[in-house]
């Protein structure tokens, strides 16, 4: 909540700047900072914080394996050309994941890199894939072992902004993925053993509200960086890396900064309560199961000069809601169904009902439990998904639609 304080302050402070201002005959006012400048995040020697880590293990792979880094796809070749470059990289992440983690977000502005987020998505990859060559080797228990560090991983990077949570819950997906080809060949136990983490992992996983906690501070560098360019003229640089549309109301902008800069802070203002709105809505929302959430709010009414920029900079945690609520899904999901099917191994009979217990039960969509029914060894396990209908467990191919389900994977 303090950066909600803060841009609040902001905004406050603007309107008051600009109330001193109307007098004056065009100069372009000193508008406060809403945020400084900023550096690189350096982990510290010696760190046992999963975080630290995970920043060494980027800085590795982006030395050891720079072909990997910009690969979108990978032959077979490739593929095991990047499992040996990234070895040494991934073994450091992989050690961070038996860490505590806290996330030291550094906020990025508009035309600033990402650090580490190609490195990240890299190691993430290659863990993924020892996961799959673990199943396709019949070693189970490795499998297991290697799908829970990529999703441990992948988890922890969901504290970042929506950028890196983003990768991360890519990163639980994939895994998920890799391994469930291989349940209907594990024994119980290990069936067991996999539910057992899938669970614990779900349940120590960040807080969602981080991520849009710190897409408020990227919020903060994107206003920054509107109002240098707006007092300096010179904004070719941040329009072209937001396009088209950012052309025309920086336009708009420098033409207000020229003939009436006394309503440059009322502009401002106005662009930094809509961020605070922003973020404020997106962790209410993500505190609670879609049934609840209701339409997104309708943009403020009256004059909205600023709300090309608002689109622009401020909507990145919108998908992010909607990734996360079918990633959670299919992620207790697939707790359930391990500890499930463990039971018809053990028994040759499935559970009654729902082999949980609490959250790891309740659907992230409907807030109520998984739909689930039980005949003998058989047993079907489905979320009512984003229509937020019971359709029987009928779906696409992909498992998205009209419900959500596991993924339809075939043992390789």
């Amino acid at each position: 909540m303090e950066g909600l304080y803060r841009l609040g302050m902001y905004a406050l402070g603007l309107l008051v700047a600009g109330a001193g201002l109307g007098c004056q005959s065009k100069p372009v006012p000193v508008l406060p900072r809403v945020a400084e400048s900023v550096s690189p995040y350096l982990a510290p020697e010696g760190s046992t914080n999963a975080f630290d880590t995970y920043i060494r293990a980027a800085a590795r792979v982006e030395t050891d394996d720079q072909r990997g880094l910009v690969r979108v796809s990978f032959t077979p070749d490739q593929r095991a050309a990047s499992l040996r470059r990234s070895a040494s990289a991934v073994a450091i992440a992989a050690r961070g994941t038996a860490q505590r983690m806290v996330y030291r977000f550094v906020p990025v502005t508009p035309l600033g890199p990402r650090p580490n987020v190609a490195g990240w998505r890299l190691i993430g990859r290659v863990m993924t894939w020892r996961a799959e060559d673990a199943g396709a080797a019949a070693n189970y228990g490795r499998a297991i072992d290697q799908w829970a560090i990529a999703t441990k991983f992948g988890m922890d990077l969901t504290a970042g902004s929506a950028v890196e949570a983003s990768l991360g819950w890519t990163i639980v997906d994939d895994a998920r993925r890799a391994i469930l080809p291989y349940l209907p060949r594990m024994g119980a136990a290990q069936l067991n053993r996999l539910s057992t983490v899938a669970t614990r992992l779900i349940e120590n996983r960040p807080d969602p509200a981080l991520a849009f906690q710190h897409e408020g501070e990227n919020h903060r560098q994107a206003i920054q960086a509107l109002q240098d360019a707006a007092t300096s003229g010179r904004g070719e640089e941040l329009t072209a890396r937001l396009g088209t549309d950012a052309e025309s109301a920086f336009r708009y902008l420098k033409n207000l900064a020229t003939n009436r800069p006394q309503d440059l802070p009322a502009y401002f203002a106005g662009l930094g309560q809509e961020s605070a709105q922003e973020v404020a809505e997106g962790q209410r929302r993500v505190a609670m199961p879609v049934a609840q959430r209701g339409a997104w709010p309708a943009p403020p009414t009256g004059e909205r000069p600023w709300r090309r920029f608002a689109r622009l900079l401020f909507t990145a945690g919108r998908p992010l809601l909607e990734i996360t609520d079918r990633s959670l899904a299919r992620t207790r999901m697939l707790a359930l169904h391990a500890r499930a099917l463990g039971m018809v191994k053990a028994q040759r009979r499935a559970p009654v009902t729902l082999p949980g217990s609490g959250d790891n039960i309740v659907d992230p969509y409907s807030g109520l439990e998984f739909r689930y029914q039980a005949e003998k060894a058989d047993y079907r396990l489905y979320s009512v998904g984003s229509d937020l209908r019971d359709d029987g467990g009928e779906t696409d191919p992909s498992g998205m639609a009209p419900d959500l389900t596991l993924e339809d994977v075939s043992a390789r």
